[in-house]
């Protein structure tokens, strides 16, 4: 095994649709009514294979509906005579529905499709959400992800005229397989929530963490993270953990002095000195306040865990905190800090070990 310099950084992002974006990470798209909503993305999985996709998730917001109403969902091949913006071509090619009765304001929702589909990997299709049974009083917004524009994943409203109108939002999307796997459109975030955590050095827990596990031997040399800080003296640190000894700490400690604003959420960028990782070892990044003034640490929650295997990391990453430096918490797995992990050097799988088995875990380069 040896561990080869990069030209640069590898970064395992859960970053990447609040990029350039405007942070608030569930935003409607629109209303729903005698109108449709087209998410349109290339399919992504883990194991980057064709799959018989038997389920669709979807976050929706606020909602008005009869319980006698039906919502569908459906797959649909992408118009290649219309557009742009893209959309369904209007042709069902698999459906499921859910009962006005079973729907509420602000959650992640799924139809059962009547057959399943065949997606081949990266292969792109429209998921088209619509009313197929209706009141004139329903109404039920659609969420999407961040305020972004992007060509591997949006989403398209089409009016009652019809007229379509493109939303620069990252849809939220899960497929559920019949082998028990997960995937989603390709660079999408799909979560069921957003929500950050406010705490500082007096509170019952005052330090969140990331932990995780790396499927190469690797080394690492910062992260970046979705925060926020209360006021200028809201200083914290960023840690990397084995157990509860500590193996790095980030450079520099944050002054909240020194950032751009407080109280709004921003990416920040810590460095750690360059840290050795083995394979399949758990790991924890976390964020300690040094003072009784709040910082907020931002994380995204799943529906089920395996949800996570259409998120970078897969299933090995989840969310844990302590207090007073004691024994970390048990770990949530249906939740993750809003964290990306940044690589200097990565094995290159030579050597007595045969090589190493590498995660297709969204990886990409770093920014």
């Amino acid at each position: 095994m040896a561990l080869v310099a990069l030209n640069g950084e590898l970064e395992m992002n859960s970053l990447a649709p609040y990029q350039g974006a405007s942070f608030n990470a569930i935003t409607a798209i629109t209303t729903l009514n005698t109108t449709k909503v087209h998410m349109i993305g290339r399919f992504w999985n883990k194991d980057a294979a064709t799959k018989n996709i038997t389920k669709i998730y979807f976050r929706l917001g606020t909602i008005t509906i009869n319980a006698g109403s039906v919502l569908q969902a459906s797959i649909q091949a992408i118009s290649a005579a219309s557009g742009p913006p893209g959309r369904g071509d209007g042709s069902v090619i698999q459906s499921g529905t859910i009962a006005g009765s079973s729907l509420s304001s602000n959650g992640m929702f799924s139809v059962t499709l009547g057959s399943s589909y065949s997606a081949t990997y990266g292969s792109a299709f429209a998921v088209v959400l619509q009313l197929t049974t209706f009141n004139a009083s329903d109404s039920i917004v659609v969420n999407s992800n961040g305020s972004i524009t992007s060509l591997e994943g949006f989403c398209t409203f089409e009016s009652a005229t019809p007229t379509f109108t493109v939303s620069n939002t990252s849809p939220i999307v899960l497929f559920e397989c019949d082998d028990g796997t997960f995937g989603t459109f390709y660079k999408t975030l799909p979560v069921s929530s957003v929500t950050s955590i406010a705490y500082n050095s007096g509170s019952a827990a005052d330090e969140i963490a990331l932990e995780f596990s790396v499927p190469f031997p690797c080394t690492i040399s910062g992260l970046r993270a979705l925060l926020s800080v209360s006021g200028a003296s809201a200083d914290f640190d960023v840690k990397l953990y084995s157990g509860t000894t500590v193996l790095a700490t980030g450079v520099p400690t944050l002054d909240a002095t020194t950032v751009n604003v407080t109280a709004s959420q921003r990416i920040f960028s810590i460095q750690f000195p360059e840290t050795d990782l083995t394979a399949g070892t758990t790991y924890a990044v976390s964020f300690l306040p040094t003072t009784a003034n709040s910082i907020s640490v931002y994380y995204h929650d799943v529906p089920t865990a395996n949800a996570f295997q259409a998120h970078m990391g897969e299933t090995s990453w989840g969310y844990k905190t302590r207090v007073d430096a004691g024994a970390w918490s048990g770990v949530t797995t249906t939740r993750r800090p809003a964290v990306s992990l940044l690589f200097s050097r990565v094995d290159d799988g030579t050597g007595g070990g045969g090589g190493t088995g590498v995660s297709r875990g969204r990886v990409q380069g770093g920014m």
